[in-house]
């Protein structure tokens, strides 16, 4: 028997919503996230934060950008998760990156010569990504650990062709993984090895064995 588990506890990742949440649909973006993050294996990668913030109904008419800004105005700065009107249709929700990673990546494009899309009134280019959100808890910690960065899984990008922060993203960004498969889950999460994951595994018949 295998157990899996994450090397530092459970993440807990900020859900946004630009529509009502419904029950089903709140229902649904669980049931994703504990798909990616191996629930049924053992304990959850990360998991998914739905509360006053989520609910907000003034975030309903403002753009991810403005909802970036106004999060960092009340000094909530990390990472966040945007369920918009077509998360119940595609099973995908928006990575929102950091202001401050944000910036980095419109530094690093436009230290190569291909500066991003800028539009009036916005005064920084935010970086975000569409990806199915069963990819979303593998995707996040292997970047967020060093294993890449989130040029890597934004839709049709390209580094000779200028990042545009209004593109849709459609359709959104899967890496094509089975997290259903428990020999699928045991090579993603030995994947620090070789991905710079943060999990480990535990086989109970050696717990001097670890990863």
């Amino acid at each position: 028997m295998v157990v899996f588990s994450p090397l530092c506890g459970h993440r807990v990742m900020q859900v946004i919503s630009t529509i009502a949440l419904t029950p089903n649909l709140q229902s649904m973006v669980q049931y994703d996230f504990n798909v990616g993050s191996f629930a049924q294996f053992g304990d959850p990668w990360m998991i998914p934060r739905m509360d006053h913030r989520t609910q907000r109904t003034d975030y309903r008419n403002m753009s991810h950008l403005a909802i970036r800004q106004h999060l960092d105005a009340e000094n909530f700065t990390e990472d966040f998760v945007l369920v918009d009107a077509y998360t119940e249709q595609s099973h995908a929700i928006w990575w929102v990156t950091a202001t401050e990673e944000s910036e980095f990546m419109t530094d690093l494009v436009t230290g190569l010569g291909v500066p991003p899309v800028t539009y009036p009134g916005e005064n920084f280019t935010l970086w975000q990504s569409h990806i199915l959100t069963q990819d979303f808890a593998y995707e996040y910690e292997g970047i967020s650990s060093g294993g890449g960065s989130m040029d890597e899984i934004i839709p049709r990008f390209d580094f000779n062709v200028p990042y545009d922060p209004h593109d849709p993203q459609d359709p959104p960004y899967t890496n094509g993984q089975n997290y259903s498969s428990k020999e699928e889950a045991l090579y993603l999460t030995i994947a620090p090895y070789i991905h710079a994951t943060f999990a480990e595994v535990i086989y109970t018949n050696d717990p001097n064995i670890t990863g």
